[in-house]
């Protein structure tokens, strides 16, 4: 029970280091310029830059969540 204890913690700390640093994680992977935004072509150069950093720091919060999540439910049927 102790294991699954320490794997909740460390799997929702990375989960959230990842949710919180999304941004920078983007900007240094070099996502923001990799992003596919063919949906938005009729915004203006200045706001199409920020709707990929928006858009990538997005997609990067939902790898953490996806990481958080497990660890919230570990946690959940260990204290019980």
């Amino acid at each position: 029970m102790e294991i699954l204890k320490i794997l909740g913690f460390v799997l929702m700390g990375a989960g959230a280091l990842i949710n919180y640093g999304a941004k920078g994680i983007a900007e240094r992977t070099g996502l923001i310029h990799r992003i596919d935004v063919n949906e938005a072509w009729e915004l203006p150069p200045e706001e199409l830059e920020n709707y990929r950093r928006n858009k990538a720091a997005v997609r990067i919060k939902l790898i953490g969540l996806l990481a958080l999540l497990p660890g919230a439910i570990l946690l959940i049927l260990a204290f019980r």
